[in-house]
């Protein structure tokens, strides 16, 4: 798949945007604050239905301006299609696909896979276990859409469980009504777990070979998935949820909160054996980070046949030469779309004939070289 156009009016600083994109590289400079990043969060935007930056839709419209549209042309197999949004200050987006409305942005993951990688992506090793929860279950989530069923079932089960444990104390009668809700959270918190554990060790395949070669195979990474529920099977998991539920049952009864299950468990990255949380420079721990999210172009190519589109967002800057180096020639396979104010990283990607852009107060020139 391939992003063709960007068509983009009053989005942040954008007024007006009109750009045609090559099939491969793709670079985008100009001095901070200049709209380079604002153009990839657009393009995420008709991924995911949301920006990566945690903001409201409200956030992406100009200042002055009421609503905002942004509109990709895409390319994908033997067909064309048109994906837009329009966002309102009052109201609700609407969003198309070929120029029919869609209520479910699923929609538009299943015709465009984007995978952005922004600074603020190192939370996936040094942040907090949320972060890392909220990162496997959103990627889970695009690549096996019966795992987001999955996965609001169970929260869903879980407010409703943990609203039960506060009221139970006072009203012995809701014990009943809790025990279904338990057996609904170990079911659907078992298939969780389990569905988890198998994608990780996928992603652990792909992750390893790409950190190994970035780092010239003097690091290795494993990722280990933490869970306060053990087991291989699901009949195991199961077994053992039930069982850790019955140990924490007074606890969980004075807390208020369920204390066990998916909701509560953790990836761990190590290089060389050791906590890359702890341990890790801020350079491996960025290799750790673009090897976990690169080797989600392999798991798309392997269950959509195709590669997605890369957004890399003034990330090559922080690595070494070498590193550096060797992710520009994995990018010749694939629609990469790259921003930087870096000269260095310029020069080296212009012996791959990118296609260059340079970009001033939301205005955007295509230049025939470095």
């Amino acid at each position: 798949m391939r992003i063709r156009k960007i068509h983009l009016i009053h989005y942040r600083n954008y007024r007006l945007l009109r750009c045609e994109l090559g099939k491969t590289i793709n670079i985008f400079y100009g001095e901070n604050a200049q709209g380079k990043t604002n153009l990839l969060e657009a393009i995420h935007y008709l991924s995911y239905g949301k920006s990566f930056r945690k903001v409201k839709d409200r956030d992406l419209i100009a200042f002055d301006q009421p609503e905002s549209y942004i509109g990709l042309e895409l390319e994908r197999g033997n067909g064309h299609h048109l994906l837009e949004a329009k966002l309102v200050k009052e109201g609700t987006k609407k969003v198309r696909i070929d120029r029919m409305a869609v209520d479910r942005i699923k929609e538009l993951n299943e015709l465009l896979y984007v995978i952005a990688f922004i600074p603020e992506d190192l939370r996936l090793v040094k942040g907090s276990p949320k972060d890392r929860r909220e990162f496997i279950d959103r990627e889970l989530s695009k690549l096996k859409p019966v795992y987001a069923n999955k996965l609001q079932q169970y929260e869903r089960v879980l407010k409703q469980r943990n609203l039960l444990l506060k009221m139970v104390a006072y009203d012995p009668e809701k014990e009943k009504i809790l025990s279904v809700y338990t057996a609904q959270l170990i079911d659907l918190g078992s298939q969780i777990i389990k569905t988890r554990q198998v994608f990780l060790a996928q992603w652990e395949g792909y992750a390893k070979d790409l950190h190994g070669k970035i780092s010239d195979h003097k690091e290795e990474l494993d990722m280990v998935y933490e869970s306060g529920v053990q087991g291989e099977t699901l009949d195991e998991i199961r077994q053992d949820f039930e069982k850790q539920l019955k140990v924490m049952k007074d606890e969980e009864r004075t807390k208020g909160t369920s204390l066990i299950g998916p909701h509560r468990d953790d990836i761990l990255f190590l290089i060389n054996g050791k906590d890359a949380r702890i341990y890790a420079s801020q350079g491996q721990q960025r290799t750790v980070a673009l090897s976990v999210k690169l080797a989600e172009i392999h798991l798309v190519e392997e269950i959509f046949h195709e590669k997605p589109v890369l957004l890399l967002d003034d990330v090559l800057s922080e690595l070494d030469a070498k590193r550096r180096q060797f992710l520009i020639e994995t990018f010749r396979s694939f629609q990469t779309i790259i921003t930087t104010a870096d000269n260095t990283v310029m020069e080296s990607i212009q012996h791959l004939n990118p296609t260059i852009f340079y970009i001033q107060e939301g205005r955007v020139n295509r230049e025939d070289s470095v």
